[in-house]
């Protein structure tokens, strides 16, 4: 499968060809149910289909970064008890879609995956973030995203800003979630 494929492949799972569509218009209402064993079951099958298609490491990583994306929509959709962030999960999912269709090859998708595992983990970031204590770490993260991508001048180079900020993300994550302290010594 050539390297634009990935997405092509992954998008065909809908009639509109867009398979986030249906990610995104589904989860909401899961979200009050609290019932996404069959979403993240949808994923993993998707993750391993594509993956038997996968012609090489790079279409691999593509295919992995984008299920990582649905992946954290969902925890993103769980932890929004509120609806606050719902659109802005949504614009995020449509984004991975819509960039996609613009991408040549697996590299530009590996790219798009993380720049979009970014963003919805900035998001659960923020619905941890109940009291701000960790606001400012929130934003240093996503300036140094910000700044970056405005470097970076190839698909390689965005891959490692991606995933650079989506460990920083996560490690705030982590401190978000560890909140007796247990572990902080293994995240820092």
């Amino acid at each position: 499968m050539p390297g634009g494929e990935v997405g092509a492949h992954v998008m065909s799972q809908s009639t509109e060809g867009r398979h986030y569509e249906h990610l995104a218009s589904w989860m909401p209402a899961q979200a009050q149910a609290s019932a996404y064993s069959d979403t993240v079951d949808s994923v993993l099958s998707t993750w391993e289909s594509v993956n038997s298609s996968c012609s090489g490491a790079p279409q691999q990583l593509a295919n992995g970064t984008y299920r990582m994306t649905e992946l954290l929509a969902v925890l993103a959709y769980e932890l929004d008890s509120t609806g606050v962030y719902g659109d802005l999960i949504e614009e995020s999912l449509d984004t991975l879609s819509s960039v996609n269709a613009s991408c040549n090859g697996a590299p530009q998708q590996a790219a798009n995956g993380l720049y979009r595992c970014v963003e919805l983990e900035a998001i659960i970031a923020h619905s941890l973030d109940t009291t701000g204590a960790y606001k400012e770490a929130i934003s240093t993260a996503l300036d140094g995203f910000s700044s970056g991508n405005t470097s970076a001048s190839s698909a390689p180079q965005q891959q490692v800003v991606g995933a650079y900020s989506a460990v920083q993300l996560m490690a705030i994550i982590a401190m978000e979630l560890d909140t007796d302290g247990t572990y902080s010594d293994l995240i820092l």
